[in-house]
């Protein structure tokens, strides 16, 4: 019959790896709970015929009301019609 003997560094490495792995479990799990840093969305024209101002003035207020600051916008046309646009939001007033 063998007997392990365990030597307090093997002890004491095996604690020291479990802490770094917490550690970095909980700083996984606390990114992804952060909002992202940038948020780009497309703003369709709608079916109902909507307009495309409507839309981005519903979407400004709704991303200001979430933190987020308007930042750039482009526009997307297909076969000359204007379909929409691109916005895209910054984190932070």
């Amino acid at each position: 019959m063998h007997i392990r003997k365990w030597h307090p560094y093997t002890l004491t490495a095996a604690a020291i790896a479990t802490l770094v792995v917490s550690a970095a479990v909980i700083t996984v799990r606390a990114s992804e709970s952060a909002p992202p840093a940038a948020v780009t969305i497309f703003v369709n024209k709608g079916m109902s015929g909507s307009s495309v101002a409507d839309g981005l003035n519903k979407a400004h207020a709704e991303w200001y009301a979430k933190g987020y600051t308007f930042a750039a916008m482009d526009s997307y046309i297909e076969d000359g019609d204007l379909e929409g646009m691109w916005v895209t939001y910054t984190n932070g007033h």
